[in-house]
């Protein structure tokens, strides 16, 4: 199928603690901040802006075009490329992260 990548989606699963301090799910739904270009679907599942992290931070990542992640955090992503056939990279892959603020 092409252009198949365009509408890749990743599910996110969070953990934390009820009421009681015992563990549950917070939240199962798929990613709600992602980055779509002709060269690469970009979901966000986590980020945070200092490691090591606190178990209970919150999400610090709110921005799919932000790439380079916080000097001394990071950012988790589950990336979707297209076949090699269906674009071209040397034209295009530049192109797209720079739009992207790569």
């Amino acid at each position: 199928m092409a252009r198949e990548h365009l509408s890749a989606r990743a599910r996110r699963v969070l953990v934390g603690l009820d009421d009681e301090g015992r563990s549950t799910i917070v939240s199962d739904a798929p990613t709600e901040e992602r980055l779509v270009t002709e060269a690469f679907t970009r979901n966000l599942i986590w980020g945070a802006d200092v490691v090591p992290t606190p178990v209970m931070a919150e999400n610090a990542m709110d921005d799919a075009a932000a790439i380079p992640p916080p000097p001394a955090g990071y950012y988790l992503d589950i990336s979707t490329f297209p076949p090699d056939s269906e674009w071209d990279f040397k034209a295009g892959y530049a192109r797209a992260l720079a739009e992207a603020g790569g």
